[in-house]
């Protein structure tokens, strides 16, 4: 607060008076005394200024103390109701979680769970507590392979020094969960006769007795139409196999040697079975669901969906994803009956021997050469190899599939693209009734039909094409119909709108903003619903926002204002400065999450390649990415199972660190295991096989494995 004597400036700092002699034409301030302010106490002018001006000077103070108060006081409160939001219907907002609670955790045991147990699971199955960082395995065995290629010659010492230094100055991470939560998690993971597994549909978590849960995976195994059980493992002889053919591949050169590299993993496993539970089905039912990563045939098979990708893509009735549907839905007039047709068990289906047919006359009959060196022949004999490899583990036993493409490889959704295309060729030549409209996805088909004709005519002519093909029909209700992830509304002067569609089993769980993941992590989820809304709603996404908001800020406990934010720049994208796509990163390190610790080791090692320093989500700049040459991500830690290459590469890369740790007299020891973080509940709570690994898709193009000496155990949640 300033006030202003006629000759005089006086300026108000507390209980302080500053007295300045102003000259009248500029108003600049010249000395009172050596060319210096002069301070004085408000109170000892009281003796020396007139009753009027002492006054005068008192009110200012008050008024100037009183507006700077209120000032204070609405900023802070401001920045509280900011970090401590607190709806206006606190009852309400109660009740809804309640709500939430009972859809997220469906309990089908005979075990009771207290408001603990409840509580860590309504967050999800992939809510990841935090864990003191002991031991540095993780990041060893990630950043020593690529240590060489970043930084070749005595700049690796270095790099290891500041990588050492990081990580033994690195702070515990807050926990994110307290510690009832955390001994419930412990509780849950040692009952041996409970089994916590995935909904089906909705990401719930189904809490059954593990007798339950081990009769529902054995009625879908038992048949013996299906599945039948072996005795010997055959992955060992399957690689020898695979290896010799690649081999030769390679030798008629065919293969490159980098590509060859590539395609051989080194130490196999099994194939395993997992199974969630349809709890909307009366009484549930278990999914079995299989996962084919870091197999034989694994790598093999990505390389060819990657070949065979483009010719997957050129029928008429090809929908890559919702957004092209709502595309194609936009150039429809006049709808007639909206229905949609859906294979039954289309993966177990589909006939080899005729869908290998298909791909020969597809392959001898093309416009343009594919991406490859491979031969017609040579393609045909991978992708054998990888689809007749059909068997799998459950617990100690032993599977395999008898009819139809793997369950888990890359190339059974682009296989049943092929079988799928001509299978509807030959129907829709020989029916009688002709649809308007005729798209699909993978195994869900949308038809419009002309009013005149009747639906089920149409499903009883396509299921008597083939005996293992059949059909499911469902017909539009109220005008509308869901397919996919969207929801087809006819109206008043029939035309179609499109919106997001939720199944009723949808639970409105999305990762929880507590967990131990990446901020950037965090905000892709959010921008990527977003966006989905954007493309899916015909007429006004808001309904759509509102309800992101909604559940993001009370459900899953994001900040009100990070989700405005994302939405908000999502919807209003800032304009993208022109440049050129980058080639991508030869180098590759995935480094496991764990907080500020990960950021710092990320932007050294992009520092040391070159490429600048990412923002605080460590998310480069255009102009960065497009000179980086080692691309580091993060990695959710996985639960895994011991291998000897994982331990030789965690031994080798530990020592080779150790001359690093030890030159900087680092007093404190590590840990004698390895501490791994918590991703989900136990192998086996996943209604997983014992001893399997979860099935997710990490980003890495470096193959190691981590290391887990025998006799630890990963918490999970």
């Amino acid at each position: 607060m300033e006030y202003w004597a006629t000759s005089e400036e006086v300026v108000l700092e507390g209980t302080d008076v500053l007295l300045f002699i102003t000259c009248p034409s500029s108003r600049s301030p010249t000395h009172l005394a050596h060319g210096e302010r002069s301070r004085f106490h408000l109170d000892t002018l009281s003796s020396t200024l007139e009753l009027e001006t002492y006054s005068s000077l008192r009110a200012a103070q008050t008024k100037s103390n009183n507006i700077f108060h209120n000032k204070t006081k609405t900023t802070h409160l401001k920045k509280l109701k900011q970090l401590n939001p607190k709806p206006a219907d606190c009852t309400t907002t109660r009740l809804q979680k309640a709500d939430y609670q009972r859809k997220t955790v469906v309990n089908l045991s005979d075990k009771p769970l207290n408001k603990e147990h409840i509580s860590v699971l309504s967050r999800g199955l992939k809510f990841v507590p935090t864990r003191p960082l002991r031991n540095h395995d993780d990041f060893i065995i990630n950043v020593e392979k690529g240590l060489q290629q970043l930084a070749p010659g005595g700049k690796v010492d270095f790099l290891r020094h500041q990588i050492a230094d990081i990580l033994q100055k690195s702070k515990p991470q807050q926990p994110n969960i307290t510690k009832p939560e955390r001994q419930a998690i412990t509780d849950l993971r040692k009952d041996k006769s409970i089994t916590i597994v995935q909904a089906d549909k909705g990401k719930a978590a189904v809490v059954l007795n593990t007798n339950d849960f081990n009769k529902m995976v054995s009625k879908i195994l038992d048949d013996d139409t299906t599945y039948r059980k072996i005795k010997k493992d055959p992955t060992q002889k399957l690689q020898s196999q695979h290896k010799a053919h690649l081999k030769q591949l390679r030798d008629n050169y065919e293969l490159s040697h980098e590509l060859h590299h590539k395609l051989a993993v080194s130490h196999p496993q099994a194939p395993y079975a997992r199974a969630t539970v349809k709890i909307h089905k009366n009484p549930p039912k278990a999914r079995l669901l299989v996962c084919s990563r870091d197999t034989v045939f694994y790598n093999t098979a990505q390389h060819l969906t990657k070949v065979l990708a483009p010719l997957g893509k050129t029928a008429d009735s090809y929908i890559s994803d919702s957004t092209d549907f709502c595309e194609k839905l936009k150039t429809v007039e006049n709808p007639g009956k909206i229905v949609s047709y859906d294979v039954v068990d289309l993966f177990t289906s589909v006939p080899i021997n005729e869908t290998l047919h298909i791909l020969r006359n597809r392959l001898d009959n093309l416009n343009s050469p594919l991406d490859t060196k491979l031969s017609t022949d040579s393609i045909l004999q991978l992708i054998t190899n990888s689809i007749t490899s059909t068997y799998f583990t459950w617990g100690d036993e032993l599977y395999e599939q008898i009819h139809g493409l793997p369950m888990g490889s890359p190339l059974s959704p682009i296989l049943s693209e092929f079988y799928m295309t001509s299978f509807e060729h030959q129907a829709l030549s020989s029916s009688l009734i002709k649809p308007t409209c005729w798209f699909r996805k993978v195994d869900d088909t949308f038809v419009i039909l002309p009013q005149a004709n009747d639906p089920s005519a149409l499903l009883q002519h396509l299921n008597q094409q083939h005996p293992r093909i059949q059909f499911t029909l469902e017909t539009e209700s109220n005008s509308q119909l869901p397919f996919l992830d969207v929801l087809v509304t006819r109206t008043t002067d029939n035309t179609i709108q499109t919106s997001v569609y939720r199944k009723p089993t949808h639970t409105d769980q999305y990762l929880h903003f507590d967990s131990n993941h990446s901020l950037r992590t965090k905000t892709g989820i959010i921008s990527t619903l977003t966006r989905r809304a954007l493309n899916l709603s015909s007429v006004s996404p808001q309904p759509e926002l509102n309800h992101l908001k909604h559940v993001f800020t009370q459900l899953n406990n994001y900040p009100p204002q990070l989700v405005n934010r994302v939405i908000n720049s999502t919807v209003n994208p800032p304009p993208k400065p022109t440049t050129t796509k980058p080639d991508p990163a030869p180098i590759r390190i995935s480094l496991p999450y764990t907080g500020k610790t990960s950021h710092h080791i990320s932007r050294l090692l992009k520092q040391q390649a070159g490429g600048g320093v990412g923002d605080k989500d460590d998310t480069p700049t255009p102009t960065q990415r497009s000179h980086k040459q080692c691309d580091a991500t993060y990695e959710q830690p996985e639960s895994s199972t011991q291998h000897s290459f994982g331990m030789i590469k965690a031994i080798i890369s530990q020592s080779l660190f150790q001359e690093a740790l030890n030159s900087r007299i680092i007093k404190k020891e590590y840990a004698d295991s390895p501490t791994q973080q918590p991703s989900a509940l136990t192998e086996c709570k996943k209604g997983g096989a014992p001893g399997a690994e979860p099935c997710h898709s990490p980003s890495l193009s470096i193959e190691i494995r981590r290391y887990q000496p025998s006799g630890t155990e990963s918490e999970d949640l």
